[in-house]
Parts: C-alpha cells; sequence; structure tokens
C-alpha cells in the first residue's frame, strides 16, 4: 500500500489504463531511481505490472503489459561489508559467554566463510585432520570446495 500511495498514486493516479504507456514508465522510474534504491524501483514498477495483469486478467485492459517494455533495475544482493578483526572477537567473546558450541560454529564460519547451513551439515567424513581441510559438500551455489582454516594471516580465537 505504501508503495501505490507514495509513487504510484501521484504518477498515475489520474491516468486510465490506456495512458500507462512504456515512456510514462520510463519517466516513472527515472524519476524514482533519484532518491530510491533500485530494489524499491523495481518493487514499484513490478506492482504496477501486476496490476495491469490483474486488469488483463479480469478483461478490463486488452493488449500488451507496458511494463514489458522497460528494462527494470539491477539488483545486486552482494555483501561489501565484512568484520572487521575487532568485531569478530567481539562477537566470539560474547558468543563463548552463552554457547561453547555456537561460538565454535561462528569462529569455523569466520575463518572459513561458511554459511550456517554450510557448518551444521558437516560430518566428520569431511574433515581430513592429515592435511588440514575441510570439505564443503554441496554449497550452496550446488559446487563442492576444500578449505584449508590453517592458512590464515590472523587467526581469530
Amino acid at each position: 500500500m505504501s508503495r501505490y500511495n507514495n509513487h504510484l498514486l501521484p504518477a498515475l493516479g489520474k491516468l486510465a489504463l490506456d495512458e500507462i504507456i512504456a515512456e510514462r514508465l520510463e519517466n516513472l522510474k527515472t524519476s524514482l531511481q533519484e532518491g530510491l534504491s533500485p530494489q524499491t524501483v523495481k518493487h514499484v514498477l513490478s506492482l504496477v505490472r501486476r496490476i495491469i495483469n490483474r486488469a488483463i486478467t479480469q478483461r478490463q485492459w486488452s493488449g500488451e503489459n507496458p511494463v514489458s517494455r522497460v528494462d527494470l533495475p539491477r539488483v545486486s544482493n552482494r555483501r561489501v561489508r565484512f568484520l572487521s578483526f575487532e568485531e569478530a572477537k567481539a562477537l566470539l567473546a560474547a558468543l563463548k559467554e552463552k554457547s561453547l558450541l555456537i561460538h565454535d560454529m561462528a569462529l569455523l564460519s569466520l575463518h572459513c566463510g561458511l554459511r550456517l547451513g554450510e557448518v551444521t551439515a558437516l560430518q566428520p567424513q569431511h574433515i581430513d585432520l592429515s592435511s588440514g581441510i575441510i570439505h564443503v559438500m554441496d554449497a550452496k551455489n550446488g559446487t563442492s570446495r576444500g578449505y584449508n582454516p590453517l592458512h590464515l594471516e590472523h587467526p581469530i580465537r
């Protein structure tokens, strides 16, 4: 409702459906990009698409959905922030007070860059103590990989 009230109603609210054309939507996209994140702009345009698709389904609109002619913003979900050495130490200290198991899981995750699911899926046969390698099976991206947590410049304890 807030996306509709804050972004669509002011820009498109007084228009007839046949007046909502790709050029107008491109202008809306450009104006939204000045103050909103790409993901929010994408959500707003997706809301327009859903509204027009509903109008098509209910036979209140015939023809192509004009949103199909608008390139939606590309959204990157990559994380660019990492814990500093001091933050990691503080986190581990706090976790150690709560649970040694959770502390050890977080420690392994920090050293190897493992996700929680990857840590909890580890089995004894995935750990090769002689070579110091942990084999991560069926990671999120569908591949398996190996880590050697012993080759770290600044180990966190």
